[in-house]
C-alpha cells in the first residue's frame, strides 16, 4: 500500500515540497521493495531525507 503525499504533508506537516517528495520517495521505496510498514518507513525516510538535505545532498553512512 502506498504512501500518499497527502498522508505526508499531515504526518510531518512540513510544506517544503522538496523534501516531502524526498521523504515520499524513500518511504514507498522502502514498503514496495524491503516491505516495510507504513510508519517504520516514514520515520526511516524523514531521517534519511533530513540527513541528505543537511549534509548538501549526500547520506551519511550511519543512516543507511
Amino acid at each position: 500500500m502506498e504512501i500518499t503525499l497527502i498522508e505526508l504533508k499531515r504526518k510531518i506537516g512540513s510544506t517544503d515540497q522538496k523534501f516531502l517528495n524526498k521523504v515520499y520517495l524513500l518511504a514507498n521505496g522502502m514498503v514496495k521493495v524491503h516491505g516495510y510498514d507504513k510508519e517504520k518507513a516514514v520515520s526511516l525516510a524523514i531521517d534519511m531525507a533530513t540527513d541528505w538535505f543537511n549534509n548538501g545532498g549526500k547520506y551519511s553512512m550511519n543512516k543507511l
